[in-house]
């Protein structure tokens, strides 16, 4: 009998901070996890639950550089605003991409 691996449900609004602090868009995730981008944002907004293989959520936390145990937490951690990136022509200012986030 070949071994299933565990399920894990996800705090949706876990994810929606791991996301949205990472940088990453619906699209980024959804790639990830093999889903559509509907599917992440109904996981986001509440309406439908998050099972995820614990393989899977190794993954995502891997990918948003966080740590798996942060995805099932009951609320998001109070974290200030990360700053503007200015270095664009003309001094406007626009978001700062995942990489630069996890240097911050």
């Amino acid at each position: 009998m070949p071994y299933k691996t565990p399920e894990l449900t996800v705090n949706p609004s876990m994810l929606g901070w791991a996301r949205k602090t990472g940088g990453y868009t619906f699209d980024d995730i959804a790639n990830r996890l093999s889903v559509s981008k509907e599917q992440i944002e109904l996981w986001e907004k509440g309406t439908e639950e998050v099972p995820l293989r614990v393989t899977q959520l190794e993954d995502l936390a891997h990918f948003l550089k966080r740590p798996l145990a942060a995805f099932l937490l009951a609320k998001p951690p109070i974290e200030p605003e990360p700053p503007r990136d200015f270095r664009r022509a003309g001094g406007q200012s626009g978001p700062l991409s995942p990489s630069l986030r996890l240097v911050i």
